[in-house]
């Protein structure tokens, strides 16, 4: 595995592990591979994506079997990305949703309370993932547009302290 940049990550704290996906590599491009990095430095490839894709958006969370749900959209690479969806321990492939989840291009995505969040450039409209319609469905306008090559949100647990750096 060669130099990769502008991929997404998504952590499986429940095997201490990160799911690295997808990003760009000199001198192969785009990227389409899934890699899961444990602590000790282990690497296991998983399969790859259908769509190669650099700077997607990414996240995770856990069904009702206990599996990490992976989900990746947006992107650069040529065009609009479809979202596509893995469960990990029971996936083959990933499977490419329809049109209706289909994100225009950078995105960026946070898990919280096992709920995925998602905003897309340019819009200002924070969207949440309908895990049984299987699309993204708009939550809030927040009024004003984020744009960068990196993820513009995490979750942060509040017993980390983070409250005394918030404004009011």
């Amino acid at each position: 595995v060669g130099p990769t940049y502008f991929s997404c990550a998504i952590p499986d704290p429940r095997s201490d592990s990160v799911i690295v996906l997808g990003g760009y590599g000199n001198p192969s491009g785009y990227l389409s591979t899934v890699i899961r990095y444990g602590e000790s430095g282990s690497f296991e490839f998983l399969p790859s994506l259908n769509h190669s894709r650099s700077v997607p958006g990414c996240a995770g969370y856990y069904n009702n079997n206990n599996q990490l749900v992976m989900l990746v959209f947006g992107g650069e690479g040529g065009g609009k990305w479809p979202t596509e969806t893995f469960t990990v321990g029971s996936s083959l492939e990933w499977e490419v949703l329809p049109k209706n989840a289909t994100t225009v291009g950078y995105a960026y995505a946070a898990t919280v309370n096992n709920e995925i969040f998602m905003q897309e450039y340019p819009s200002p409209i924070i969207q949440k993932w309908d895990k049984t319609g299987r699309t993204w469905i708009d939550v809030i306008n927040i009024g004003y547009w984020r744009s960068s090559y990196n993820n513009l949100g995490s979750a942060v647990p509040l017993s980390s302290g983070i409250e005394k750096f918030c404004l009011t």
